[in-house]
């Protein structure tokens, strides 16, 4: 899968601010540098698909579509990382 447009990254960047500020949090980051992670995270992502999918054993790897691949590596990131943080 090839990195996000800049028009799709722009819209997550977009969406995540909202989020945010409908949560009432602040963020120390400023946009730009906001929106520089968004670019790299996604690099990572597209640079890094191989090994995040052998990382997943068989027949999960082969059996499981790459779109529920990635809601459940959404879900297990978020649970890890943002729930409760």
């Amino acid at each position: 899968m090839a990195v996000l447009t800049d028009t799709a990254r722009e819209d997550e960047w977009r969406d995540f601010m909202s989020w945010v500020s409908s949560r009432g949090e602040e963020v120390q980051a400023n946009k730009v540098v906001l929106r520089q992670v968004f670019n790299d995270l996604d690099d990572f992502f597209n640079a890094n698909a191989p090994a995040i999918n052998s990382a997943i054993s068989l027949p999960g790897r082969s059996e499981v579509t790459t779109a529920h691949k990635a809601y459940i590596a959404a879900r297990v990131l978020l649970r890890r990382y943002a729930d409760g943080a």
